[in-house]
């Protein structure tokens, strides 16, 4: 019975806008926490903001060098200025500053984060918003300061690559 009210209630729903993301497959789509940005990551390596009423693209940052594996907004930003963390196949991690400022975005890198040995697979921040996690194929995870970009902590050890990573408490 819950299944067919949860089917009726997803019949009524419609598509309001699409967009074409990239060249390649879009790996994955973040929405800021202010609610009125999306972020998408490509394989191209491309990270892009749109708007969220047109899914207007507003600025494409800075590109990995190969594919990108994973987006993170800072979940608490500082100054009306949020950060957005990307990852990449080619073994780096970026942080962004986006401006939110009277409907325009510039963006800058603000951090690169360096020291996997492989491509990452997934990027996440912790709920207090100042450290962020990586994830990667060299069979480790990683703790950085996300204002200074520093390593806290490396956590090896895995027989396997870590696919994923999150942080309790959001």
């Amino acid at each position: 019975k819950a299944a067919n009210e949860i089917y009726k209630g997803l019949k009524k729903l419609s598509i309001n806008v699409s967009a074409v993301g990239d060249d390649r497959p879009v790996s994955t789509v973040r929405i800021s926490p202010q609610g009125s940005i999306v972020a998408t990551a490509s394989w191209t390596g491309s990270i892009k903001i749109w708007d969220i009423d047109g899914l207007n693209l507003i600025s494409t940052l800075g590109k990995h060098s190969d594919r990108a594996t994973g987006l993170a907004w800072q979940p608490c930003a500082q100054n009306n200025e949020p950060l957005l963390a990307s990852a990449g196949s080619d073994n780096n991690a970026y942080i962004w500053k986006i401006g939110e400022e009277k409907g325009k975005s510039e963006c800058s890198p603000h951090v690169k984060l360096i020291g996997h040995q492989d491509r990452l697979a997934r990027i996440d921040f912790h709920p207090c918003g100042r450290y962020i996690g990586t994830a990667g194929f060299d069979h480790t995870w990683r703790l950085w300061d996300v204002e200074t970009g520093e390593q806290l902590l490396l956590q090896d050890g895995h027989i396997k690559e870590v696919y994923a990573i999150s942080f309790q408490g959001k």
